[in-house]
């Protein structure tokens, strides 16, 4: 049954709430469970961590002079560090 006739049966009986009536039984495909998405690809290939940091004004300003974003550069020294081990 086509989406559209499943919306005017709705309206014609007034029940026009997902999940009441027999929609399921009669082929309404509006009460079909969602199919779960992939979602967004993780950025440089594996999945981040969204972190919050505390900076002062100071450190601040010096990461907003840098090339990239912020974020860029605090990975970037991060993984510097790291390297040093």
């Amino acid at each position: 049954m086509q989406l559209l006739e499943c919306l005017v049966r709705r309206v014609a009986t007034n029940n026009p709430h997902p999940g009441l009536g027999n929609d399921r039984e009669n082929g309404c495909p509006m009460n079909e469970p969602r199919k779960k998405s992939p979602g967004r690809p993780p950025l440089l290939g594996e999945r981040m961590i969204q972190t919050a940091i505390w900076i002062t004004p100071d450190q601040h300003k010096w990461l907003a002079q840098q090339p990239g974003t912020m974020a860029e550069i605090v990975r970037r020294l991060i993984d510097a560090e790291m390297q040093k081990g």
